[in-house]
């Protein structure tokens, strides 16, 4: 089947406009950078996840960009975070101030595509997060047809749980999550709660009855290694 439905890199909301960021566009990446390392945006826990350049944000697309095999109603579209900024004083839907992002990152490690979102702090508590999160999932499943989404949410991010339930994910598990490199004398495992679209299944043990363990591929710093406590053994 030739898939030929052109998918709108706009959305809107009543308060937010989200725009597909686009790899290749210099301000965009310098965008990603900013949410990225923004020490109150809440990306991987306390982990920096390696984005610091615009090789990086190209780097992370090349790794976790949309693949054609998940997306059943559209060609796999190049972006994979929707910015997210405040509609402009006139209600035109234009472009006001940045607040965030909201990305699916179609990453091998992971059992299916998961969807996250991180909000500058003057932002947070104030619902942007689930209605910009709604959105942009509506645009995952429904233009793109990607079938199965999870979140995973540390243990104890409540506000991150909270908002996946409240834009339409349940709770069905958990899973370990590794940052650092295996062998390395650096791995910290932390504990994450799983919650998928209604109807999707979710296996918390792999055959063998051991514990679901995920390892980012994108290279990750830890507050332990940044404060010199995680030595290279």
């Amino acid at each position: 089947m030739t898939l030929t439905k052109e998918l709108p890199t706009v959305l809107h909301t009543p308060r937010l406009t989200l725009r597909l960021a686009d790899p290749d566009n210099p301000s965009d990446c310098q965008k990603i950078i900013q949410i990225y390392n923004d020490p109150h945006s809440s990306i991987g826990g306390n982990a920096r996840v390696g984005i610091n350049t615009p090789a990086d944000v190209h780097a992370k697309h090349a790794k976790h960009g949309p693949r054609q095999e998940f997306c059943t109603k559209a060609v796999a579209p190049r972006g994979l975070f929707h910015l997210t900024f405040l509609k402009t004083s006139e209600d035109d839907g234009g472009e006001g101030e940045l607040i965030g992002f909201i990305g699916l990152s179609f990453r091998p490690e992971m059992p299916y595509p998961d969807l996250g979102f991180a909000l500058f702090k003057p932002f947070q508590g104030q619902g942007y997060a689930s209605e910009a999160g709604r959105r942009a999932l509506s645009f995952w499943t429904d233009d793109v047809g990607v079938k199965e989404i999870f979140c995973g949410a540390l243990e104890g991010n409540e506000r991150s749980l909270a908002t996946a339930k409240r834009i339409g994910f349940v709770e069905v598990g958990g899973f370990d999550v590794e940052f650092g490199e295996v062998g390395s004398g650096e791995v910290v495992r932390k504990r994450a709660v799983a919650v998928v679209l209604p109807g999707m299944r979710w296996r918390e043990f792999d055959e063998g009855g051991r514990r679901v363990v995920i390892r980012p591929t994108v290279g990750v710093e830890t507050e332990g290694q940044r404060r010199g406590e995680i030595r290279v053994s």
